[in-house]
Order: structure tokens, then C-alpha cells, then sequence
């Protein structure tokens, strides 16, 4: 079984981040994107990533898969010339191996358990709406009992304090080194919190999207 924690912040009223998942077939399926720009716009083009998904999902278990057909609906919609970054994963809950394509987004992080941080080695391939026939390469790993696998957007690791300085991603697994047995919903806390307090009041300057998930038992 697992556990899964998310948390949705936009920058303005509505955001272009996304998130999404199911379980079917004893396979966790998950997405988390980013879509260029902000506001109605982007928020539109996130919906409708969003109900593509899991319509795309059922046809293949394949994540580069996924993200070809994602990516070609999107080039063929997209009259507003707006992209998307995005991570699927595919998450087998007896055997813990994971498959996942990534469009140009940010790493996931994997710790945990035994594991120090440490953020996933991938094929970076480009972001979805930005040619129509982009073949997308994915991979395999291990997610072992306890491990947990966060999946962010940049609005996490570009995030600026009063100074101009990122948090980053050096910052973020020094955070998570401490979160290695704590519960996702806690993770996802933590991380915020963290964030919060080294922004030190500035205004938030872009969508902030985490899931975070654990393996907790087979």
C-alpha cells in the first residue's frame, strides 16, 4: 500500500500547475506539470491535461507513451503557443518499480528509508505542445518500502528569498534528509514551511505544485 500527500499553490487566482492520479490494476499512475505562464490561460491548458490523462492512461502503461499522445493533443490544440513540463510515473504497488517519462520538467527527488536524497537520473526529453510527433524516452527504477518520491514543479526550487537567492535544489534534499520517516503530508508541510520562511514575506512569484509518495507496505 502507500501513502500520498499533494499541495496546490498558484501564484494568482488560478495557476497552470497540475497534479493528478489513480490507482487501477494495482498500478499508481501519476502526473505533475507545469504550464508556461500564468492565469486563465494556463489554467485552461492545465484542464485540460488534466482529463486527458486518465484518458490516456487507460490506453497504454507506457509514460513515454503517455506524454507522446499528451504532447501531440496539445500541439494540435494549441493555438495560444503554450507548453507544458511534465512527469508521469507509473507505480507498480507489489513489485515497487517504477516507469516514468519526463517533458522537460524538474527531477523528482527519492529518499527515505535507507536512502539519502537523491534526485533521479532521466532522459529530460522536451516539453509537451511544442512539436506534434516527439518520440518520448522514459526509465526504470526501484521504490523500496519506506522510500518516498517527490514530485514538485520550479516554483519549489526557484522559489527567492528578499536576498534574490533560489532555494534550489541543494537546499530541498538538505530539507528532505531530515523528513526520511516522517509521514507525505508531513513532507509536504515541511517543505512549505521551509519555503515560507525563506521567501521571508516576499510574494509568491510563481505556481508551487508537490506530490509526494511513499511506499508503506507490500
Amino acid at each position: 500500500s502507500l501513502s500520498i500527500a499533494s499541495r496546490l499553490i498558484a501564484a494568482k487566482e488560478v495557476g497552470g500547475d497540475l497534479y493528478n492520479f489513480f490507482v487501477e490494476g494495482g498500478r499508481l499512475h501519476f502526473i505533475v506539470g507545469d504550464v508556461s505562464g500564468k492565469g486563465v490561460p494556463a489554467a485552461l491548458v492545465m484542464a485540460v491535461i488534466c482529463r486527458m490523462f486518465r484518458t490516456v492512461a487507460n490506453v497504454t502503461t507506457s509514460p513515454a507513451e503517455i506524454l507522446s499522445m499528451l504532447g501531440r493533443v496539445l500541439a494540435e490544440r494549441n493555438d495560444s503557443n503554450m507548453f507544458c513540463t511534465a512527469f508521469v510515473g507509473i507505480l507498480d504497488l507489489e513489485s515497487g518499480e517504477l516507469s516514468y517519462a519526463n517533458a522537460g520538467h524538474n527531477p523528482p527527488i527519492i529518499f527515505g528509508g535507507c536512502k539519502e536524497p537523491e534526485y533521479l537520473a532521466m532522459e529530460t526529453n522536451i516539453p509537451l505542445g511544442i512539436v506534434d510527433d516527439y518520440v518520448y524516452v522514459g526509465g526504470r527504477c526501484s521504490i523500496a518500502q519506506g522510500e518516498h518520491i517527490l514530485v514538485y514543479t520550479d516554483g519549489v526550487t526557484e522559489a527567492t528569498d528578499a536576498q534574490g537567492r533560489l532555494y534550489g535544489e541543494s537546499r530541498l534534499a538538505e530539507t528532505l534528509s531530515h523528513c526520511r520517516a516522517q509521514q507525505p503530508y508531513e513532507v509536504v508541510d515541511r517543505v512549505f514551511e521551509e519555503l515560507s520562511r525563506s521567501s521571508q514575506g516576499c510574494e509568491q512569484s510563481d505556481d508551487i505544485a508537490m506530490l509526494d509518495i511513499r511506499v508503506t507496505e507490500r
